[in-house]
């Protein structure tokens, strides 16, 4: 690790332009937006797939988390951030020009949306840990409005996604997909000029492993430290596995049961799936405006992340009862409210908690956590959906949801981190 140490750049010979960042943050969330309703329904609404298939069809898209996360956080600390963020997003082109050669044959089929899924999740299983390491240029004083800031325009810009989506049939298809190629492209640049300066090593240039193409040893090596050290600090090892309940259980059935449930309601339509989407996001941004507006020495970070997967389940569980439509809007607007609440502190206490030296590595193990843990759920919820029923499975993950989140109540420091808590010197 000495070598690794070495290789770090000097602050000093960079700077980061926050609003730049933002910029690309906007574009690339207004273009997932899109993705994020008309794959699962060119799978439900347009193949007419069973649930289970559309289960394993976003298991696809975030399987490639579990395998390359971690890879993609250790690879993230020996290169340029921003040139190597806006390289990974200029990716996305690959599979959105594949997606539209394949709709202008109309030569659409499952294999070939899980083809696409597989290649979409991988470049993301390397943007996500990239991306939350670029954050980390961000002052510590400052991380906490800053991961908020992020979060509000991530909700905002989505939703405007997932609008437009909806619409598909309106816009067309493939001219929607080549909005979404133009945005990828945006964002990529803005992301490139968001860290601006030359990395200026402390070592020898031969001595650098990004210059060694950071074999696999070193690599590993640097995943399995990012482990221990997550271990070691108490707040992060809890923070992480609350996580991954949330990926497995939450992001899961969120997944598979969001769009299945506006199938539920009205058959068919596309449009009230993107309005859930919607009311899902407006939640989450409703949540992280008030985040964005409050000193972090005025939350209770820990609590309110575990106490929002709890409140979640009670959601869930609202939810399973078949409420009329009108009702379905609000408890989904609480559902975004909460998952904003919990993951925004999440993310804070990660980049507040993790040691400098390591802090790429540990962002990528929270995102594995989180990312990771979703294909798992939407496997498993798709399965029970068509096994049992959809209000059965809305249930089942409720009730899971609360009982996983009881033992950090009573044994975890997450409940008890005081106002503002930061690390010990």
């Amino acid at each position: 690790m000495a070598l690794l140490a070495q290789a770090r750049p000097a602050v000093s010979a960079l700077r980061f332009w926050f609003n730049r960042y933002l910029g690309g943050v906007a574009c690339a969330q207004l273009a997932m937006g899109i993705h994020a309703v008309i794959y699962p329904w060119l799978v439900v609404g347009v193949l007419q797939e069973s649930p289970s298939r559309l289960g394993s069809a976003l298991m696809a898209v975030f399987l490639p988390n579990l395998l390359f996360t971690l890879v993609g956080g250790a690879m993230a600390e020996s290169r340029h951030g921003g040139r190597w963020l806006a390289q990974l997003y200029a990716l996305y082109l690959l599979p959105l020009l594949l997606l539209l050669a394949v709709l202008f044959g109309d030569q659409l089929s499952y294999p070939l949306l899980l083809g696409y899924g597989l290649l979409y999740g991988t470049i993301t299983a390397f943007v996500q840990p990239a991306r939350e390491a670029l954050l980390g240029h961000v002052p510590t004083s400052g991380v906490h409005r800053a991961v908020a800031r992020t979060a509000v325009v991530q909700s905002a810009l989505q939703g405007g996604g997932f609008v437009l989506a909806g619409y598909f049939e309106f816009f067309g298809l493939n001219a929607l997909l080549l909005f979404q190629a133009l945005l990828i492209a945006a964002s990529a640049l803005l992301f490139a000029s968001s860290l601006t300066g030359a990395e200026t090593p402390v070592a020898p240039p031969q001595s650098l492993p990004s210059k060694r193409m950071a074999t696999v040893v070193n690599s590993w090596r640097d995943i399995v430290e990012g482990w221990q050290r997550t271990r070691q600090v108490a707040v992060l090892r809890d923070t992480v596995l609350v996580v991954l309940a949330t990926g497995v259980l939450v992001f899961g059935i969120y997944l598979v049961g969001l769009p299945l449930l506006a199938d539920h309601y009205q058959a068919g339509s596309a449009a009230l799936f993107g309005y859930f989407q919607l009311t899902f996001t407006g939640g989450m941004f409703t949540a992280n405006l008030l985040l964005a507006r409050r000193h972090a020495s005025a939350l209770r970070a820990g609590r309110m992340l575990v106490s929002g997967l709890a409140l979640r389940g009670f959601l869930l569980l609202a939810l399973a009862l078949e409420p009329p439509l009108w009702l379905v809007f609000p408890l989904i607007f609480g559902w975004g409210c909460s998952s904003g609440l919990s993951m925004t502190q999440g993310r804070t206490l990660i980049h507040q908690f993790a040691p400098s030296e390591v802090r790429s590595r540990v962002v990528s193990i929270y995102q594995l956590c989180l990312f990771g843990g979703a294909p798992i759920g939407a496997w498993l919820s798709g399965a029970m959906i068509e096994q049992l029923s959809l209000p059965t499975a809305l249930a089942v993950y409720a009730v899971l949801s609360i009982l996983v989140a009881l033992p950090f109540v009573t044994f975890s420091p997450l409940w008890r981190l005081a106002r503002g808590a930061q690390p010990s010197a």
